[in-house]
C-alpha cells in the first residue's frame, strides 16, 4: 500500500537496506556486510553483481536504487 500511494502524490521513496551497510555501496577490502567486515566470498559475489551492472552501463549503486521519473 505504500509505494503506490507515494506514486499517486508524486513522493519519491529512497530504500537504502539493500546496501547491508555498504558491500553493494563499494565492495572493496574494506566493505561491510551486516556492520562487520565482509568475507571474502561475499566480495567476490558484489565484484560480479558489479561487473554485471556495468556491463548494463549503469553503477552497482544505482542498479540497485534505481530510479523512477
Amino acid at each position: 500500500m505504500l509505494l503506490p500511494r507515494c506514486e499517486e502524490r508524486n513522493v519519491g521513496v529512497v530504500i537504502g537496506g539493500v546496501f547491508n551497510s555498504g558491500l553493494l555501496a563499494d565492495p572493496d577490502a574494506n566493505s561491510t556486510h551486516d556492520y562487520l567486515p565482509a568475507s571474502e566470498s561475499l566480495r567476490v559475489r558484489a565484484h560480479a553483481l558489479q561487473e554485471i551492472a556495468r556491463s548494463g552501463g549503469v553503477t552497482l549503486g544505482g542498479s540497485v536504487g534505481g530510479s523512477w521519473g
